[in-house]
Parts: C-alpha cells; sequence; structure tokens
C-alpha cells in the first residue's frame, strides 16, 4: 500500500550541499540545502535567485587582477594589474588612467600583496622594490620603489638584521671617509658584486654605504656617520676582564667592548655609547674595577657586532605589507620569514628600532617554534598574523598599546596553514582566510586569556572549493540586504559565501563562466572581475556584475549587425526586454525593436535533495518512492523547465503579441517514476530572471 506525505522546503539557506553529505538527513541543514544550485545565488530571505550577468566592460591587454581603491567618498576606482602595467577605472567603468613599464612582471602581479593608505597604495613582492603608487589627479598615476625615510646625518632608518654568519668579523680601515672593508670570512658571496654597491651595513650601529666590492671578503666603502673609535688602555693588570665583557668609565661614563687583551697590562676597548672615550679613570668591568694610567686611539677593531640592511637586491624584499595603528607593517621577507618589522608610529617611512620607546619602529621574529613564514597580515582590533602553520594574533589594549615593548605573538588557530594570495577578509564580524581549501573565520572571543578563536565555515560545501586564490567581500550587493565572500577558485570559477552568524545563515553555491575568472573586488555592493575568455580568439576582460542582467560579457546594440565587430562568429544570445529572441543570426522574423542584449547564455540548475521521511517502521532512505507532484512557488520570474518539462510561456488568457509575462506563486507540476532518491531540478530555457522561494513536494512511498 502507497502513503503520501507532503514536504515544503521553504528556504535553502544551507545552500548547495556536498555529495558526501548526501545522506546526512538527521543534519539540520539537510532541510535546507540542496543537491545543485548551480549558477544561483542564497537569497537573506532563503530563497535562490539567478546569479547575475555581466557587462563587457572593457577589453584588457593580458591577464589580470583586480583590487578596490577608495582614496575617499568620491574617489573611487578599480586598479587592474597585469604585467608591466596598471590601469585605472571608475566604478561605471570609465577609464581613469594607467601606468606602464612597471616591475611586476608575470607572475609578479598575481602574487602581489598590497594596502592603501590615503591616495597611496604600497604593492609588496619578495622579488621587487616594494612599489609606492600614488594618485596624482583624478585619472593622473605615480609610481616609485619605497624609499626608506633620511633620518639626521644621512643615515637610513631601515630594518637592519645579521644573516651571515655571526662569527664572522668586520673590520674597516678607519672612522671616517672612504674606508677599506675586511672580513674575516667570505661574505660578498650571495648575490653579485653589483648588487652590494649602494647597499648598506652598521658596525656597532653605524652606517657604511658600500661603493664597490673587491673580492668576497672584501670591498670599499663610505662612512656615513662617524664609527666608533677603538682605545688601548693601560691598566695594572687585566685580571677580572675578558674580551666580549662590556666596560663603562667611572668618571667619563664612556661605555665599550673589550675586543683584545694584548698583553698583561692593556685593554683594547672599541666604544660603543655615545662616542664617548674612556680617560685616565677606573674602569668598571662585569667582575673587576682597575685603574687607567693611560689611553690611546688604536686602528678600528675587528667586530662581531655588525649587521645589514635587509631590504634590498641582494636579500629580497617583503612579502606582505600592512598597516596597523597608524604604522606601515611588512613581514614574509626571504631572509626572515617569521619576522614582523614596523615602521615608527606616524611614519610610514622610518623603521628605526631606536632605543624600543613607545614611538620607536618594531622588528621582532614569532620565536615560539611553531611558524616558520608570515604569509599575510590583517589590522582588525589587534594585529592577526597568518603564518605557514596557522594564525597569530598580538594582544593588545587600552593599557598596552601595539608598542616594541609589549609585542608578543600568540597562536590560536594552528591547524590551519594560511594562504598568502587569497587576501584575508572582514566579513561577518570577523575575519575570513583561505588554508588550501578551506575557508577559515576568525572571531574576537571577549576572552583577556585568548581574545581570538577561529572555525572552519566550508565544513557542508567542501566540493565547490578549490584551493582559492582571490577573495573579495561585497555587502548590499544590488542594493539588497545580502553580503557575499566572493572566491575565485584555481579552475576559474566563483564561490559566493553567505555567512549570518546571527540567524544561523551558511551557504555556498558554484558560479561557471564561458571562462576564467582571474580576480574580484567590490565597492559599494558592486562586483566587479578580470577573465580571460574564448570569443573568436582567447581574450582577457573586465567586467561589472549586474543583477538586472541576465547574460555574460554583455553589450547593447540598437543593430544586431554591430555586435560583428566585437563577439565576430562567437555564438551569442540576443535579449530584449522581456522577450528571448535566442541566438545570433535570428531564426524568428520581424523581432521586437532594440535596444538589444546581446553576451554568452549561462545554464542554472537547482536541484532539491532527496525527501527525507518517514514511516512506523523508521527512515526510509534507500527505499523506493516517487514525487507525485511538485508546487515551485517563484517570484517575478520567466518560464522554467522541471525535471525538463517546461511551462508554457503564456496562458490562455495571456496576450501572446506581448512579451511573455513574469510568473508569481506557486507553479505545480505532476511526476511518474519511482526512484530510490527521488529528488526535482529546476532549468531555464531562456537567460531571463529566476527566482525560487519555496518548492512543496507530495511524496508517494510504500508502506
Amino acid at each position: 500500500m502507497a502513503r503520501r506525505r507532503k514536504i515544503l522546503q521553504t528556504n535553502f539557506s544551507a545552500g548547495e550541499i556536498a555529495p558526501e553529505l548526501g545522506m546526512r538527513q538527521d543534519a539540520d541543514q539537510y532541510a535546507n540545502g540542496a543537491k545543485s544550485l548551480h549558477n544561483m545565488r542564497c537569497l537573506i530571505g532563503g530563497g535562490v535567485t539567478r546569479r547575475p550577468g555581466t557587462w563587457w566592460t572593457d577589453e584588457l591587454a593580458a591577464d589580470s587582477v583586480v583590487i578596490a581603491f577608495i582614496a575617499d567618498s568620491s574617489a573611487k576606482y578599480y586598479l587592474v594589474f597585469s604585467h608591466q602595467r596598471m590601469d585605472a577605472y571608475l566604478t561605471d567603468g570609465t577609464p581613469a588612467g594607467s601606468l606602464t613599464g612597471a616591475p611586476w612582471e608575470t607572475p609578479r602581479w598575481s602574487e602581489m600583496d598590497y594596502v592603501q593608505s590615503g591616495n597611496t597604495v604600497f604593492l609588496a613582492h619578495p622579488e621587487m622594490p616594494t612599489q609606492v603608487v600614488t594618485r596624482t589627479g583624478a585619472a593622473t598615476w605615480s609610481r616609485a620603489d619605497f624609499a626608506f625615510f633620511g633620518g639626521a646625518g644621512g643615515r637610513v632608518e631601515q630594518p637592519y638584521y645579521r644573516v651571515q654568519a655571526a662569527t664572522i668579523t668586520l673590520q674597516p680601515s678607519a672612522l671616517t671617509g672612504s674606508v677599506t672593508l675586511q672580513f674575516s670570512a667570505p661574505y660578498f658571496t650571495v648575490a653579485a658584486f653589483s648588487d652590494y654597491v649602494g647597499t648598506r651595513i652598521r658596525y656597532l650601529g653605524r652606517e657604511i654605504q658600500i661603493t664597490a666590492v673587491t673580492d668576497g671578503d672584501t670591498a670599499t666603502g663610505t662612512v656615513i656617520e662617524d664609527l666608533p673609535p677603538t682605545q688601548r688602555l693601560t691598566v695594572g693588570t687585566y685580571v677580572g676582564f675578558a674580551v666580549g665583557h662590556v666596560v663603562t668609565g667611572d668618571t667619563s661614563g664612556a661605555q665599550g667592548v673589550i675586543t683584545a687583551i694584548p698583553d698583561g697590562t692593556h685593554i683594547d676597548v672599541v666604544i660603543t655609547s655615545r662616542l664617548i672615550k674612556f680617560e685616565a679613570e677606573d674602569l668598571i668591568g662585569p667582575d673587576q674595577v682597575v685603574a687607567v694610567s693611560a689611553v690611546a686611539d688604536i686602528s678600528a677593531a675587528a667586530v662581531t657586532d655588525w649587521d645589514e640592511q635587509l631590504i634590498g637586491p641582494v636579500y629580497g624584499y617583503p612579502s606582505c605589507v600592512a598597516l596597523h595603528r597608524n604604522r606601515l607593517l611588512f613581514a614574509g621577507h626571504p631572509m626572515v620569514p617569521n619576522g614582523l618589522m614596523a615602521s615608527r608610529l606616524g611614519n610610514l617611512y622610518s623603521f628605526d628600532v631606536g632605543d624600543g620607546t613607545d614611538a620607536d619602529g618594531i622588528f621582532e621574529t614569532i620565536g615560539d617554534g611553531g611558524a616558520s613564514a608570515i604569509v599575510q597580515l590583517f589590522s582588525a582590533e589587534q594585529l592577526l598574523i597568518g603564518t605557514d602553520k596557522g594564525l597569530y594574533y598580538v594582544p593588545e589594549g587600552q593599557a598596552n598599546p601595539f608598542r616594541p615593548t609589549s609585542i608578543a605573538f600568540f597562536p590560536f588557530a594552528s591547524p590551519w596553514p594560511i594562504t598568502a594570495t587569497a587576501k584575508a577578509c572582514a566579513f561577518d564580524n570577523g575575519v575570513l582566510w583561505v588554508s588550501g581549501s578551506l575557508v577559515i573565520i576568525a572571531r574576537p572571543t571577549g576572552n583577556l586569556t585568548q581574545s581570538w578563536d577561529a572555525e572552519e565555515v566550508s565544513l557542508l560545501s567542501p566540493h565547490l572549493i578549490d584551493n582559492p586564490t582571490r577573495m573579495a567581500v561585497v555587502s548590499n550587493f544590488n542594493d539588497g540586504p545580502e553580503r557575499y565572500a566572493l572566491l575565485v577558485n584555481t579552475d576559474g570559477t566563483i564561490v559566493p559565501l553567505q555567512l549570518v552568524q546571527a540567524q544561523r545563515i551558511r551557504n555556498a553555491s558554484p558560479w561557471e563562466f564561458d571562462g576564467v575568472v582571474l580576480a574580484v573586488a567590490s565597492i559599494d555592493g558592486q562586483i566587479v572581475m578580470t577573465s580571460r575568455r574564448t570569443v573568436t580568439t582567447a581574450r582577457n576582460f573586465l567586467e561589472i556584475f549586474d543583477q538586472n542582467l541576465t547574460l555574460d560579457l554583455a553589450q547593447e546594440f540598437d543593430d544586431l549587425d554591430d555586435l560583428v565587430a566585437d563577439y565576430g562568429s562567437a555564438t551569442v544570445n540576443v535579449v530584449v526586454g522581456d522577450y528571448s529572441l535566442g541566438t545570433y543570426p535570428l531564426a524568428i522574423e520581424n523581432p521586437p525593436a532594440g535596444p538589444y542584449t546581446v553576451g554568452f547564455y549561462y545554464d542554472t540548475r537547482t536541484e532539491i535533495l532527496p525527501p527525507a521521511l518517514e514511516d512506523d517502521e523508521g527512515p526510509i532512505a534507500g527505499d523506493m518512492s516517487r514525487i507525485v507532484e511538485s508546487h515551485v512557488t517563484v517570484l517575478s520570474s520567466a518560464r522554467f523547465a522541471q525535471n525538463g518539462l517546461e511551462l508554457a510561456a503564456y496562458q490562455m488568457a495571456d496576450d501572446v503579441s506581448a512579451a511573455p509575462p513574469r510568473k508569481d506563486g506557486a507553479q505545480r507540476f505532476q511526476h511518474m517514476g519511482w526512484s530510490v532518491d527521488p529528488t526535482i531540478y529546476i532549468t531555464q530555457p531562456d537567460p531571463l530572471p529566476l527566482t525560487v522561494l519555496a518548492v512543496r513536494t507530495t511524496v508517494a512511498f510504500r508502506s
């Protein structure tokens, strides 16, 4: 005997469910999920609608990525980066200036990190000098290598670090002017000799600019800051003193480090503080005090206390950049991948660490052994750091600001290595990150002991997400309440992810294109993308999404013959108003008057999950059942097909001389056939609007 049950699915808030979850009828998300939402987007009210089409905005020179640039409320741009060039566009697609001859060659343009400050955007890549692109007018731009702030006496306030072995000594031939630099072991081996010219090293904190390299361990340089002198002190005894001891003059206040003890009554000391020299006075060491009877200047000592210009042609450049608390941050340097560098407070170009006071620059490494490389930085209410081993945060607050004396790194999401190119985005009161093919959201906890926590938000739809390379967030899309995180997969598809934690909404759906998407960006509820499509030949485009559009790469024409100049022999569809006229050349005579919207058709598919039913003995999953009839509730939609059966475009009372009317309310279908997993799927024969609000099915099963 067959029994019947009616099932009403009022929303699709769980999105497209992964096939491996297809039997999880016990899960709450099953009732609100779908088997397929191909080229559909989920609405905040629970329904789904045809994804937006795109306008042919401009043809680009090559593969490109796009980022949003907002100088102020009246100056908003999309910046498109490709091989050695940048093109700017206003939000309506109007070209607004360009740059050429840039150092971001392939593939750097697709790998650069970036951060914007006012009219300037900083671009970071480990193989090129950090770039500074500045808006200088409404449609004019300039580009320059990042230049560190020049301090007093010509010093450069840049990060310094000891890359070479700590045992190598450096000895200059003099304290001023042009000097010979002698290293105790080969130093000039990392790069070509010419790469070292113009770079700087520091001898006991004092800068020397290299002017020529003689061989692996010898060079010449110009002293920028007078070097600390070395003195030979005559003492009664050296007992109690040793090389490396820090010593102080009792009267002069001079301070230095013992570099040699040539005999029993002499101690060689290099000055390390303020260039104040020792006098005939008591010499205070860590273990002994001795009287100094005479002092003499001698040749500069060979010391191990020297360091090197970290950022430059020899060792490379930072891979990630951010702004946090009025400081510019660099990280991910090839030689110090776990190091974080921060500028001085209020001066984005000065990285002088000084004596570590609150306003000084910062140079610290994540020293817990867990993370070997920083790959992303994100400025939230605290600084978040994405590494190759997981997420960290830097604790801070009103009583403990972001400063050199209290900086620390706390891990909180170690299972997930962070992906570099899919830039983290603020989303749903948290920060969204990509870890391979997983999507992670970090949220503040409000707990002082553990300020941040993270969870995976792609559990329901892992089949849709394939190592995303770019990510952008859009709010109030198409002037509606929806917000999405748009993930660009490696295969060139887009996955819109919708999260509303407060209402337990979490969903995703697949958007596919006739071609590949390279990047997405968003400003004020608008989405743009860069793409590569075959339109007669392989070509690149900037496209703007429009929910009122049902074709891709679309343009408007008053005369259809004009489309050949752009589309050539490609198969394109033609829409005018609510009419779908088919493909060009049109097969109908006397088509309605234009203007005509021309573009590429994309199909859609909305398929429900098999109904979850029980009889007196329990679940019937796997038993034979069939959907007897269904009612699909739509809103302002064109005709559609269910399981291949198309609705008629017109009803008996309709005026067939007018455009087919939009459909609202429940549309009834009848079905035949038994199955162990019956379902219904909705497709569209025409590129016209479709919004599905609910599906009610009547299911028969044997009991």
